[in-house]
């Protein structure tokens, strides 16, 4: 079974993710901040993170950075809301598998996270 971190400060996010995967295959685990995710991929080891960019603390950029230096193959989607473009491409740079924008299209999320678990 995979296991999946979700990175979000706001609860209601996190719990509407829970809400849309618990109909899957895949262990979701969640994070308020990137200072627990951080904490979250040493206790779970997720096949994936799918993290927010815009977060007080260490925002999503820096977590990502963060990541990719510890481990280079985990693979991260990131997630903005619209009209935070800048920030979504910044991550593509930064080597986020793929970038999305809130509100998230839960049906074309899991399509791609298939692609990417497989």
């Amino acid at each position: 079974m995979n296991t999946i971190l979700v990175v979000d400060d706001e609860v209601e996010i996190l719990e509407l993710f829970v809400e849309q995967f618990a109909d899957t295959r895949l262990n979701l685990v969640t994070a308020q901040n990137a200072t627990v995710a951080t904490e979250m991929v040493v206790q779970h080891a997720p096949d994936l993170i799918i993290t927010d960019l815009l977060m007080p603390g260490i925002d999503g950029i820096e977590m990502l950075s963060q990541l990719r230096k510890l481990q280079p193959d985990m693979h991260i989607i990131t997630m903005s809301g619209i009209g935070n473009e800048i920030y979504l491409k910044t991550s593509k740079m930064l080597g986020a598998d793929i970038s999305i924008t809130k509100p998230v299209d839960f049906t074309r999320l899991k399509s791609q996270l298939k692609g990417i678990l497989s």
